[in-house]
């Protein structure tokens, strides 16, 4: 929309507000190049953050294991640990 903008401002000989319209769609076009960018990046780091760990009974102990970690016949809870607090899953 952005672009008839521009063609209907310069049509009309309304060349400064076209010109406005195009450095406002430029700066949004690298807005948005840098963001998508540094996107995998930013998850990345959120996936570093986020441990799934959990609560299970072996052996009459009990022990915390990476969920990954788990076998048919553990019992037990799964916490998701994000930012050092842990929420109960599930």
């Amino acid at each position: 929309m952005l672009e008839a903008a521009i063609i209907l401002q310069a049509i009309l000989h309304e060349y400064i507000e076209a010109a406005v319209i195009a450095g406002l769609w430029v700066f949004d076009a690298a807005l948005g190049f840098f963001q998508e960018g540094r996107a995998p990046a930013t998850l990345a780091a959120l996936k570093s953050e986020l441990a799934l760990n959990a609560s299970v009974r072996r052996d009459a102990t009990w022990k915390t294991v990476p969920a990954t970690e788990l076998v048919p016949g553990d019992s037990g809870e799964a916490c998701a640990r994000w930012g050092g607090s842990r929420r109960k899953v599930g």
